[in-house]
């Protein structure tokens, strides 16, 4: 789960991405600053995140494809990056 975490500490905006790339996970720690946060897998291994984002107010709904392309919502806000990209 630290990977999902992380993942969406980057999505909404908690976590900068340096200009290498390279993100560090995020603590068990500072997971508490993202809020409430549902996991589901598909069978084709997608990942869907929904939550809250407590720092920010906002609602989020991402997908991680299996290949590392992370793409959805925050508040009314589009993201999409590959993990791989970052981390």
């Amino acid at each position: 789960m630290t990977m999902t975490t992380t993942i969406v500490a980057v999505a909404i905006g908690l976590v900068p991405v340096p200009s290498n790339g390279q993100v560090a996970a995020i603590s068990a720690a500072d997971a508490h600053m993202i809020g409430r946060l549902t996991q589901k897998v598909d069978r084709e291994g997608n990942i869907y995140l929904t939550g809250f984002a407590r720092q920010t107010g906002k609602n989020f709904e991402l997908t991680i494809e299996p290949d590392g392309d992370v793409r959805g919502f925050v508040g009314d806000l589009e993201v999409s990056f590959n993990a791989r990209d970052v981390g």
